[in-house]
Order: C-alpha cells, then sequence, then structure tokens
C-alpha cells in the first residue's frame, strides 16, 4: 500500500504542474492590451502587430468601414474578407472602393467624375489623395476633379444617350457648340447686359438679350438699350458722346475707353491741340506734334528750332539749324568756325580751319607753324618750319622762356648749350645743367658718371674711358667691369680682381674661390655672401662641407643637412647604407627606406621574399604580393595557389584542397558532377537542384516545358508564364482569349473580357474609336464616343441619319439640322424648322423676319448679303435704311436711293447730286442746266468734278487741277505721290510712292533721312547713309569723328574716337603711328610701336640694329651703343662664338664666357683652372685643392693646412703645426718650443705631487673609520647564535679610458669574494 500511496502523490503532483502551467500560458493570453495578432504582445502587454482590422497604439481602434474587403487566405481552401489599415493611422491598406478618396476613404468623389472598371470593380473611381478623376468628366462637367459645371451659356446639343446637353471641354470648360445668345467668351461666362432691349426668339421660344462680342467681352446691344440706359453696351446711366465702342463700367458707370481726342472719366474733355493721344486721367500728351512741347503739349517750340521740333519735357530745340546754337536755336554761330557750326550748348566751333584757333576760332596760328597749323586751343604749333622752335616757332633754338629778340636766344633752355642752343648737356649733369659755351656740367655728374662733361660712368683709371661706348680702358684698383662701376669682392687679395670677369687674382687668408667667398669642400657652384657652400663637393656633407658621406652611398654622394645617402650601393639599405638587403631579393636589390624587396628570386615572396610560394605552382613562380600562381598550376591542380582538387568558385578551398563553393556549372562535394543541363548557370550544391531555369523550363531540376502559349519565359516553380502570345491569357496562358484577371473557365472562355475586346472569345479588339476602347461584349458598340465621333461604333465623323456612315465615316446622309461634307455643320440658326440642304446648307426656308439664302439677313439685302449680325451690306433696289426695311421717296423710281440719306436717289453712271442732275461731284453751288459744276465737292477735281484728289492730300483737299495744297505727313511732290524727296519731283513708282532717286542730301529707302551733316557735296548711300566724302577735317562713314577712328566709332557730341584706326595715334587720333611699327599699330597716347618690323628697335621703333638703353640718333637710326653680344655700325654683327662683349668698329671681344680668353675668345683656359681665367693671359682665376699658380700647375706648400692655398700659394687656413709665413715656408724657433715646454712639464710634475699627497691623507682617515665600525659589528654578531653569513665584497679595478666630466676615476665590479683584505687599502667601494 505504501508503493501505491506513493505513485498516486506522483500522480497528483503532476497533474498540478500540468495546471500550474496552464493557467500561466492563459494568464499570458489575457495579459495583452488590446486586439493584438497571434504573435501576442511584449512584457509591456503591448501588441507586436494588431489583429486584422484594428489599428492604434494599443489596437484598440476599428479600421475605418469604408476601407475596401481584403481576401485574407486562412488555409489552402479557404480565405476570409476583411478590412485592413495602418497599424499607426488607419489608413486604409487596399485601394478605396468606386466613388471614394481620402487616406480613409472617408470622402465622396465629385459627382462629375465618369464611370470605369478597375479589375472587376466598377464605378466613378477618383485618385484617393488627389480626387482626380480615374476615367475623365460626365457630360457638362469640367476640371481636374470635375467638381466645375458647364456654363448656363453654353449651347445645347442633342445625344441619343442624354438628350440635349450643355457640354463643355473637359480640361478648358470651352463650350464645344459656342454660347447662347446674350453669353460671350470661349467659356460663355460672360452675359450681355441686363439692360439690353429683350426680344422674343421663335428659335429658343424665349425672350433673349444679345449682343456683339468683342472676343471674351460682352460688347454692343444688338436691339439698343432698355429706357433710361445709353452706350454700346447699355452699362451708360446718361448719354456720354465721347465714350468708345466699348461703353461703361457696370460698376462706377464711367467709360471704359474714350474716343480719340479725349479724357476723363467720362470722357468729357478734349485733349490739347499739341497732343498726339493723351493720357485718359490727367490728360497729359504721350507725344506732341511737332513744334509744341510741356506735359500737356500748350508750349510752342522756339521758331528757331530746326524743322520746328523741340525736346517735349524742357522746349530745348532738338538739333539746330546750321550756324545757330543756344537752348532756343537763337545765336548765330562764329564766322570762323566755317561750315563745321557749332556745339548747340556753348557755340564751341566744332572744328577750326587751317591756321585758326580758340574756342571759336577767333585767333590766327604763328605763321612759322608747319603744315597741319596749331592746337585747337592753345594755338601751339604741332610743328615748327625747319630752324625755329617755341611753343609758337618763334624761336631760333632752345630759348628759355621762348625769349628770343631778333631770333637769338637770350639764355638756352635747361639741357641746351652752344651759342644757338642746339646742342644738348650730358643727360648725366645734374639737373642737365651746363655751360652755355664748353658744356661742361655745371652741378657735377650723376651717380655714377665721371669727367668734364660727365661722360664715364664708373672708376675709371687715369687713362679714362672710349668716347663712344663709355668703356673704361682700365679701372682703379679695386673696381671692374666694363664702366669700372662694380667693386671687387671684399676678400680679393691687395691686387684686387680682373676688371671684365671681377674674379680676385689671389685671396685673402682664409678665403677661397674666384671671389673668395666660400669656407669649405664646396661645389663649382661655389657659396653664398657669409661662406656657406651653396652646394658640396662629391663625397662631403654639412653645413661648411667637411664631412664625409657613408662609405656605402653610391657614388659617395649623400644629402648635405643629415648625412643620409641619396642612393646605396648594390645589397645594402638604410639611411646611410649600412643594412644588408633580405637574402632573397632579386639581384640582391632592395628599397633603401624600408629594405623591402622590388623584386622576388623565384620560389619566394612576400615584402622581404622570406615566404615560399605554394608547392604547386607552374614553375615554383607566384604573385609577390600575394602568393598567388601567377604562371597557373602544375597538372591536376587547380585554384589561385594550386591547392584545390575540384571545379572551385572564386573563394577556392581549403588547406585539404576541398572546394568552399563550385564553379558555375558544377555541384557535388568535390564539385566535380555537372549541374542538370537545363539549369541556367548554376545548382545546389549537394542536390544539384537548379537556382535557375533557361528559358522554356521550369520546376526542380528544370525538367518540364513551359506552355507553348507562353511569351517568352516562366515562373521557375509553378510554371507562370510571364506574358501569353497574342490571343491567349491567364496564368499559364490557357485562355483562349484576351480575358481580364478573373480568367477564364477550364473550357478556356473568359468570364469578362479584357478592356478594348468583345465578343464570345474576347478576341475581337473594339472600335479604334470608342472612348478608352471599351465596347459591349456581345455587340461591339462602344460605351462612349470622343468628341468629333458618332454612330454605335463611333465610326462616323458626323451627325450621319440614323447613324448610318460608310466605312471612312462619311455619312450616307446627313440628320436633321446637320449639313456639310461631314455633316458636323449646323443649319443656320434662322432656317425654319432648322432645316437645309445637306449640301450647300442653304436653308429650305426661313423663320419671320429673316432674309437671304442662310436666313441671316435682318432686312431686303441684295446680292451682296449681310454680315454676322444680319445687317445688309447693301440694300436691295427700292430699299433703305438700317436694316433695308424702308422704301425709297418715288421720285427716285426705279433707281432707288442712298442707303443712309434716303432724299439722294441712285444715280446713273456719270450722273450726280440729290436728283442726279449734274455731270460731276459739284460743291454746295450745284451745276449749271447743261449738268456743269460751279466749283467741285472737297475730294473731287478736273473739269467735271469727276477725279478725286490725290490720295495723299493733306484733308484731301485739292486744286481743280490736281495739285494738293499740301501733303499729308511722309508724303511729298505736287500731287503728294512720293514717299520722300525725290531727285525730280513726283518721280516714283507709282503704287509704292518709292522715289528712282534720292535728292541731294537725302537718303534711304523712302528718301526721307537727311545724310550725315559733315557729308562732303557728293551725298550719302541711299540704303546705309555713309557719305561719300566728307568735309574737311570730318572722318568715319558718318563724317561725324573728328580723326581716324576704328570700326568703335567716336563720341556722339565732341566726336572724338573711342579707338583710333590702325596705323593712328593721339587723342584726337590724326598722328600717324611711326613707319616701322609693325602692322602700324602704336600706343594711342605715346605713339610708341608695339612691335617693330624685323631689324628696328626702339620705343618708336626708330633704331637700326639692337641698340643697349642709351637709343639710338632718331635722325639717322644709328645706334648711340650696341647692346651686349652686338657690333658694327648698325649693331646686326653677333660677336664671337665665345664673346659676351665685344668693340663696336672692329668686333674685338673684351668679355669672355669661362672658359675661353684672348682677342677672339679662341683660346681655351689650362685644363687645372676651375672656371674663368684672365682675359688677356688665360691666367687662372682659381685652381683646385691642392693647386697654385698662374696655370694651377704647382702644388701647394705641404705645410698649409689642409693642403690649400690660394692661387698665389698663400695658404688659406693657416700652417700646420711648426711652420709660419703667407706660404708656411718658415719653421718656428725650436728653443723658444723647448723652453716653453720645460715649464709646462714643471708645472704639471708639482700639480700630480699635490693631488697624490691629498689622496694619501684622505686614505688615512677612512682607514680609522672603518676599523672603528668593524668592531662594533663584531661584537654585536659575537652574541647572536646564528649562522655565519658569508658577506659580498667588491673588486676594484682602475678604468683605463678617460672618465666623462662628473664621474669617479675608477669602476666597481662587483664579486662573490669573502676576504676583504683583498681590496686595497687605498680605494673604498662604492
Amino acid at each position: 500500500m505504501a508503493w501505491q500511496s506513493t505513485l498516486s502523490f506522483v500522480d497528483s503532483t503532476k497533474w498540478m504542474i500540468l495546471f500550474l502551467m496552464l493557467m500561466s500560458q492563459l494568464r499570458n493570453v489575457t495579459a495583452c492590451r488590446g486586439r493584438c495578432s497571434d504573435q501576442g504582445c511584449d512584457s509591456d502587454k503591448r501588441c507586436y502587430e494588431c489583429a486584422e482590422q484594428w489599428y492604434g497604439e494599443g489596437c484598440d481602434q476599428l479600421c475605418p468601414a469604408s476601407c475596401s474587403l481584403t481576401s485574407v487566405k486562412i488555409s489552402e481552401f479557404e480565405s476570409k474578407s476583411v478590412k485592413l489599415c495602418d497599424r499607426l493611422n488607419g489608413t486604409c491598406k487596399e485601394p478605396c472602393a468606386a466613388g471614394k478618396k481620402g487616406s480613409k476613404c472617408e470622402e465622396d468623389c465629385n459627382s462629375g467624375c465618369e464611370s470605369g472598371q478597375i479589375g472587376i470593380h466598377s464605378g466613378n473611381f477618383c485618385n484617393r489623395y488627389t480626387g482626380v478623376c480615374e476615367f475623365g468628366c460626365i457630360t457638362q462637367y469640367h476640371g481636374t476633379t470635375c467638381d466645375q459645371r458647364c456654363s448656363e451659356g453654353c449651347k445645347y446639343r442633342h445625344t441619343s444617350i442624354y438628350g440635349h446637353i450643355q457640354n463643355c471641354s473637359s480640361i478648358t470648360g470651352e463650350c464645344e457648340n459656342g454660347c447662347m445668345p446674350g453669353w460671350c467668351g470661349r467659356k460663355c461666362t460672360n452675359k450681355c447686359s441686363e439692360h439690353c432691349v429683350v426680344e422674343f426668339s421663335h428659335y429658343y421660344s424665349k425672350n433673349i438679350r444679345e449682343c456683339e462680342c468683342d472676343g471674351e467681352r460682352a460688347g454692343r446691344c444688338k436691339n439698343g438699350c432698355e429706357a433710361g440706359w445709353y452706350g454700346d453696351n447699355c452699362e451708360c446711366i446718361e448719354k456720354l458722346a465721347g465714350c468708345d465702342v466699348r461703353g461703361c463700367n457696370k460698376t462706377t458707370r464711367d467709360c471704359l475707353g474714350c474716343l480719340p481726342g479725349l479724357f476723363g472719366t467720362n470722357c468729357k474733355e478734349s485733349c490739347s491741340t499739341g497732343c498726339v493721344g493723351c493720357d485718359r486721367i490727367t490728360g497729359e500728351c504721350q507725344n506732341c506734334k511737332p513744334g509744341w512741347y510741356g506735359a500737356k503739349c500748350t508750349l510752342s517750340c522756339s521758331s528757331d528750332c530746326f524743322n520746328n521740333t523741340c525736346e517735349q519735357e524742357t522746349g530745348n530745340c532738338l538739333p539746330c539749324p546750321e550756324g545757330y546754337f543756344g537752348r532756343w536755336c537763337n545765336l548765330t554761330c562764329s564766322k570762323d568756325c566755317g561750315t563745321q557750326g557749332c556745339q548747340r550748348d556753348n557755340g564751341t566751333c566744332y572744328q577750326c580751319p587751317d591756321g585758326r584757333y580758340g574756342t571759336r576760332c577767333e585767333h590766327a596760328c604763328s605763321e612759322n607753324c608747319q603744315g597741319s597749323g596749331c592746337d585747337r586751343f592753345t594755338g601751339a604749333c604741332i610743328s615748327c618750319q625747319d630752324g625755329y622752335t617755341g611753343l609758337t616757332c618763334a624761336c631760333r633754338g632752345n630759348c628759355m622762356n621762348d625769349e628770343c629778340p631778333e631770333s637769338r636766344c637770350v639764355s638756352c633752355q635747361t639741357g641746351f648749350y652752344d651759342d644757338s642752343c642746339d646742342v644738348r648737356c650730358s643727360s648725366h649733369c645734374v639737373d642737365e645743367a651746363c655751360a652755355r659755351l664748353t658744356g661742361e656740367c655745371l652741378a657735377g655728374c650723376e651717380d655714377g658718371w665721371y669727367g668734364d662733361k660727365c661722360e664715364c660712368v664708373g672708376f675709371c683709371d687715369t687713362s679714362g674711358c672710349d668716347k663712344e661706348t663709355k668703356y673704361c680702358l682700365g679701372c682703379q684698383s679695386g673696381w671692374h667691369g666694363l664702366y669700372c662701376n662694380s667693386s671687387c669682392p671684399s676678400n680679393c687679395g691687395e691686387n684686387g680682381c680682373n676688371m671684365f670677369s671681377g674674379q680676385c687674382h689671389f685671396c685673402k687668408e682664409g678665403y677661397y674661390g674666384s671671389t673668395c667667398s666660400c669656407t669649405g669642400e664646396c661645389a663649382q657652384s661655389g657659396c653664398s655672401s657669409d661662406g656657406t657652400c651653396l652646394e658640396c663637393s662629391p663625397g662631403f656633407h654639412g653645413k661648411q662641407c667637411r664631412q664625409e658621406c657613408p662609405a656605402n652611398c653610391y657614388e659617395t654622394t649623400c644629402v648635405r643637412e643629415s648625412g643620409v645617402c641619396n642612393e646605396c650601393k648594390t645589397r645594402y639599405f638604410g639611411e646611410k647604407c649600412q643594412s644588408f638587403c633580405p637574402q632573397h631579393c632579386r639581384d640582391h636589390s632592395c628599397i633603401q627606406s624600408s629594405g623591402e624587396c622590388e623584386n622576388c628570386s623565384p620560389g619566394y615572396y612576400g615584402v622581404t621574399c622570406e615566404q615560399k610560394c605554394p608547392l604547386h605552382c607552374l614553375d615554383d613562380e607566384c604573385n609577390q604580393s600575394t602568393g598567388m600562381c601567377s604562371k597557373g598550376c602544375k597538372p591536376g591542380r587547380f585554384g589561385d595557389q594550386c591547392v584545390c582538387t575540384g571545379h572551385c568558385g572564386d573563394k577556392g578551398c581549403n588547406l585539404n584542397g576541398t572546394c568552399t563553393e563550385c564553379a558555375v556549372g558544377w555541384f557535388g562535394s568535390d564539385c566535380s558532377v555537372a549541374c542538370p543541363s537545363n539549369c541556367a548557370d548554376t545548382c545546389g550544391r549537394m542536390t544539384g537542384v537548379c537556382d535557375a531555369c533557361k528559358e522554356g523550363f521550369y520546376m526542380a531540376n528544370c525538367s518540364s516545358r513551359c506552355s507553348e502559349n507562353c511569351n517568352g519565359p516562366c515562373e521557375k516553380n509553378n510554371g507562370t508564364c510571364a506574358s501569353c502570345k497574342p490571343g491567349w491569357s491567364g496564368a499559364k496562358c490557357e485562355c483562349t482569349g484576351y480575358c481580364d484577371r478573373n480568367g477564364c473557365s477550364k473550357g478556356g472562355r473568359c468570364f469578362n473580357c479584357l478592356g478594348g475586346y468583345f465578343e464570345t472569345n474576347c478576341l475581337r479588339p473594339c472600335s479604334q474609336y470608342c472612348l478608352n476602347s471599351k465596347c459591349a461584349r456581345h455587340t461591339g458598340n462602344c460605351l462612349n464616343c470622343p468628341i468629333g465621333r458618332y454612330g454605335d461604333k463611333c465610326d462616323c465623323t458626323g451627325h450621319c441619319e440614323n447613324d448610318s456612315c460608310s466605312s471612312e465615316g462619311r455619312c450616307y446622309k446627313c440628320a436633321k439640322s446637320w449639313s456639310g461634307p461631314n455633316c458636323t455643320t449646323k443649319c443656320p440658326q434662322n432656317c425654319a424648322d432648322n432645316s437645309c440642304d445637306q449640301h450647300t446648307g442653304t436653308c429650305l426656308g426661313c423663320k419671320t423676319g429673316w432674309y437671304g439664302p442662310t436666313c441671316e439677313c435682318s432686312g431686303n439685302c441684295d446680292k451682296a448679303g449681310c454680315n454676322q449680325e444680319g445687317v445688309c451690306h447693301t440694300c436691295k433696289t427700292g430699299f433703305h435704311d438700317e436694316l433695308c426695311l424702308s422704301i425709297c421717296p418715288t421720285v427716285c423710281g426705279d433707281k432707288g436711293c442712298n442707303r443712309r440719306n434716303p432724299q439722294q436717289c441712285n444715280c446713273a453712271e456719270g450722273w450726280f447730286g440729290a436728283t442726279c442732275d449734274c455731270s460731276g461731284h459739284c460743291g454746295e453751288d450745284g451745276c449749271n442746266s447743261t449738268g456743269g459744276c460751279y466749283k467741285c465737292e472737297g475730294g473731287w477735281r478736273g473739269a467735271l468734278c469727276t477725279k478725286r484728289c490725290p490720295k495723299h492730300c493733306n484733308e484731301n483737299i485739292c486744286k481743280r487741277n490736281g495739285r494738293c495744297h499740301a501733303c499729308e505727313n511722309g508724303w511729298y511732290g505736287p500731287r503728294c505721290k512720293c514717299r520722300g524727296h525725290c531727285q525730280v519731283k513726283d518721280e516714283c513708282n507709282k503704287s509704292t510712292g518709292i522715289c528712282s532717286e534720292c535728292a541731294p542730301g537725302w537718303f534711304g529707302e523712302l528718301c526721307d533721312q537727311s545724310c550725315p551733316r559733315n557729308c562732303s557735296g557728293s551725298g550719302c548711300h541711299r540704303h546705309s547713309g555713309k557719305c561719300y566724302g566728307c568735309q574737311k577735317h570730318w572722318y568715319g562713314e558718318t563724317c561725324e569723328c573728328t580723326g581716324h577712328c576704328d570700326k568703335t566709332g567716336c563720341n556722339k557730341v565732341t566726336g572724338r574716337c573711342h579707338q583710333c584706326e590702325n596705323g593712328f595715334y593721339d587723342k584726337f587720333c590724326l598722328s600717324a603711328c611711326p613707319t616701322n611699327c609693325d602692322a602700324s599699330e602704336c600706343n594711342r597716347t605715346s605713339g610708341d610701336c608695339l612691335v617693330c618690323k624685323a631689324d628696328w628697335t626702339g620705343s618708336k621703333c626708330e633704331c637700326r640694329g639692337p641698340c643697349d638703353a642709351g637709343g639710338c640718333d632718331t635722325t639717322s637710326a644709328r645706334c648711340h651703343n650696341c647692346a651686349p653680344g652686338y657690333f658694327g655700325d648698325h649693331c646686326d654683327v653677333p660677336c664671337g662664338e665665345n664673346c659676351t662683349l665685344c668693340d663696336r668698329r672692329w668686333g674685338i671681344c673684351r668679355v669672355c664666357t669661362d672658359g675661353t680668353f684672348g682677342l677672339n675668345c679662341t683660346k681655351f683656359c689650362p685644363e687645372e683652372c676651375v672656371g674663368a681665367c684672365t682675359f688677356t693671359n688665360g691666367d687662372c682665376v682659381q685652381c683646385e685643392k691642392g693647386k697654385m699658380g698662374k696655370h694651377c700647375t704647382k702644388n701647394c706648400s705641404s705645410n698649409c693646412y689642409d693642403n690649400l692655398c690660394s692661387i698665389n700659394g698663400t695658404c688659406r687656413y693657416g700652417c700646420i703645426s711648426g711652420w709660419d709665413g703667407y706660404s708656411c715656408e718658415l719653421q718656428k724657433d725650436e728653443q723658444t718650443v723647448t723652453f716653453g715646454m720645460f715649464w709646462i712639464v714643471v708645472v704639471g710634475v708639482a700639480s700630480l705631487i699635490g693631488v697624490v699627497l691629498l689622496v694619501v691623507l684622505l686614505s688615512c682617515i677612512l682607514k680609522r673609520k672603518r676599523t672603528s665600525d668593524q668592531s662594533v659589528d663584531y661584537a654585536n654578531n659575537a652574541s647572536k647564535p646564528t649562522k655565519r653569513k658569508q658577506r659580498n665584497w667588491g673588486t676594484i679595478v682602475r678604468r683605463t679610458d678617460t672618465p666623462r666630466p662628473g664621474l669617479r676615476p675608477m669602476t666597481v665590479h662587483v664579486a662573490n669574494v669573502g676576504n676583504p683584505a683583498a681590496v686595497s687599502e687605498r680605494y673604498v667601494m662604492e
């Protein structure tokens, strides 16, 4: 029983545990807040996802009821419809149902949206966010959201489906059939004035107001205004005669616009008589008529203004008549201005005649001026006649202040001397002042110039300088150069330096180089001013170039500052090439900075070639960086490192050769099995299942073929076609027709046709004219037609009777109320019963009150018909007035009468007058009994007054002989036939009025433009207005410039050129550029040539050959001095090959290039020379180290320090020990040396003895102290029973090297020695 009780307890416990687990799960289920999905919630009881149809942070809100239902799969065979929305904001996830929009589909689409089908759903769909209708608008609505109704002013049209509709463009809202009477504008939104007279319309069977449409605006009322209203548009509350045809504003009742010549709100005020149009509000003139100016053109221009014209704002004359100036053109130009006239503002002459100057040309130029006269304003002569000088050419010579009684200078101008003051002082005299008779400089010479006349330019010796070249014949000590104006280097010896090269003959002690400025082992480039070498000689480095480069440097060269080698010898690397390259570097070569190999020997790789190539590399070669076999693998191996045993992919294989992944087309553990043949590239590594199939196959191994009706590939897993061949549809293209997404039956018949197809099998396309390609499935009739198409199939292009038309869309017969070849023309609105001829559109009958073939005329019109408003162009004979409804007086008989003036009968040809009894257009006096006029009526001429006046007579008035009293503006000639000033009066084209030739002084197509005022008498070109020639002193195509200007022309007021024409300069562009300027181009201000012609130099190219800075003689063009490197009379012969400066006359060289000497620099300096040698004898200026003498063939004294001496043998750095003198040739006195050494030895020995005694004394003191300390220690240790420890002592060894400052003169080496007596008592242990 005990065991049974035990089992019972175990069972009870087991069930209790299960019960507790179940309760725990129930607590978890009910603990979540809100409607959670099967995924449950987190520890905060928040749902991971909401259950279907719920949303919100706590999943406690139902999705909007307006959301569309979505099919959700419950199991393989079962699904349910639910409403899904966004978790956060409740936005519907599926598209809205038909007629709904908004994020939650809570709003209605506009009622104007057209219905259509999307998938299996149909209705008036619109974009859920924008509200734009998906299928456009229904009839009578327009706008992107179809929320606007067509205007009530649109004309109705009849449709078989909707009846009478007011249709308009769904995009623009423009009425498609025009406007109803009383409405205007493309959208028919502007209504005629409500004050137009109402008239009953039989056609519309109601009262209507009609008005003329002026574009978008409603205009003149056709039937007049109601009582108390005025104006063409019947919006004026009083008669306003000044309003234009637009009438009055509906709100303000002011005129919308005024008739010409009137202004004011009601157009009752007249513009000024001088106005050409005026402002509607202020009355200010837009432009003035000729002769008037001011804001309202009420002020008269001056009678002296040219052509009676002046500026509208100021009244200033525009151009003055020739010979006048001033604001009112009432002042006369100076008679000395000649024919050029003067400036309007101040009367300044535009140009003076030759020989005159002054602002008004009132002065005569000096009679000694040369040629072109004098300066226009100052009177200074532009140039003088030969022998005369001064501003006005009154003096003979360069006189001071132009004082020259009897033409002889009282005193010379500064810079000139001689009796006639025509010789120049030396330009190097201070202030250019020199004695009048001798030319000697009075105030001395400028710096660097010497001599009585300051002709020499340096410190020449007593032999002076060459008078022409100014070269010194010899230099004073310490100076060199051709002009002896350069000082010798400061470290040259007493003999100074070479006159031509400046190289020292000898150096001061301690200095070296050609200029004695270097203090170390310098290269040939020498050294700086402080003696520091610019570059060190090979093998040396350091600031003074005295330290040797490391031994392993290539060619023993190194960096000057650090001594680091520029390059190492083979096998070495490091900054100073102190290390060996790695063993396996190819050719033992490596990178100097890192020691890395540039290339490895065969079989190795790595930066230092320390790693061996993989075992199976072909020829044992591999990539130095990666170790990958570069030539491939040995047979049977694969991969970059040839360790793989199968067809591996890009990732290679592991160490045992197994592929990480297989190459394309292979599978298996060793990648040795080929993938199925229909796989597209890869398959599963272990299974061989294709990752993708070739086109036309599907299933795991791509063993099944896609449906033959697929147009292209199919889905790999289930064979669903991506697209079908024509005529097939469905997932696997099993449907025999164009089905929509609902598919087809097992027999292949579509449940519904795809849009654009109909019939049982959905294979026939709907008519191409159906709107949105939609038609009925069984009949194929279009559901809707586009604008301009009609009939069941929308294949008719017009309104056909019974919708019957040909294959081209042409009607066999037009429907009632339509006509034209396509039956698209509405019968005229006034046809009786709306019937008209199908082909011509002519009414078969007219409504009451209408006349004419198309019943558009409102009266008795003749054959000319009437205008759009029905008003006759001309009345039928016997009728008159506006509508041609009144009968003419009986006196006119069958002749009829004038429409506007019925008292004037219509006369037979050749007869005139009220009763047709005059033979011409007679004036008020009428005619005599024979019909002859006493006087012609205005506008008529000739003996019988039957010819019209020329049409361009002013106000149509002419004499009886046909000559006009005056012409209209822009017409000329006795009969005003010509458009301009013709050479022969009235000789012009009869139809165009264009002159055959222009009269002198006129140009232009119409000969109505004046030639430029400065053209010569030959006039100007007919079309361009360019002058054939200019009056004197005027230039340019239109002679408006005072000089030779380029294409940019000149200032229209001053005549000054913006830029000079090529070949001229100065501010007037009248001076010719120097003749030797290349391409005749020179500086406008100075006249200096920009580029010279070949063989010419100088600022104005006045010199022949290359001259130095001194220039040349302007008369002969001969250089004062040649430029360096040239000689000859014209300085055009180069000096010798090695010559940098030579004699001008003979070409003898004065200065040679380094390495040559002699008169022609043809001799070479001795090879032992360093750099240049002396010009005359070839003596070396500097020798190599250890050499001296004129030709550097002698050795320096062996007693010179560092074996360095100057060219004269003076030791540079002094002597070695025991020697003295400049050349260290003197041995110092030995006795003096010995005596000195004796005292040094005595003092040294005495010092040593003192040191020894001091050391002994200190040793004794320390020894006593140590003995005392040891006794105390012994006594203490003897009382202890511990084991005696062996003590470590140190041995003391003397240092044999010299100690560094601060160290004691001994070194302690610790050793395990037990005997303290082994340590010398003379030393202490540290």
